[in-house]
This record gives structure tokens, sequence and C-alpha cells, in this order.
């Protein structure tokens, strides 16, 4: 459901958006980080300066650090 809100958002015109790596934060109602910037590279039309090639990587540095690791998508 955020994902639409999240689609909405971003064609209005939003400029930030809150998110989650592997849970963290997201019962403050932040949106998973890598959903997101999948969903905004869907779109097409915007041009975001995040190397896509990382985000397993970050998502396993948080868990080493933290020890939460990323949930599986059901």
């Amino acid at each position: 459901m955020y994902l639409t809100n999240l689609e909405s958002a971003v064609i209005c015109g939003v400029r930030q958006i809150e998110c989650a790596i592997n849970g963290l934060g997201a019962r403050k109602g932040n949106a998973d980080f890598s959903q997101v910037v999948i969903e905004v590279l869907k779109q097409g039309n915007y041009q975001i300066d995040i190397d896509t090639s990382l985000i397993n990587r970050v998502s396993d540095l948080v868990n080493e650090i933290t020890g939460i690791k990323k949930k599986e998508e059901t």
C-alpha cells in the first residue's frame, strides 16, 4: 500500500522520501529503501544518484552492525 502512496507522491513532485534499511526505523512509517529505489526507477522519468549494485552490501552492513536482517519479501 505505501508503494502506491509513494508513486503518487513522486508524481506530485515530492523531493525527499524517508526510508528504512532492513526495517530499521520502519515503525516510524518509513518505506523500505530498496523498494523505494526500485519503484522510483520503474517510473522511468526520474534520475536518482544511487548505485543500485551496492544495496545488498548496505543491507549486509546494517545487519552486521545492528543484527537486524532484511525481511524476506512475501
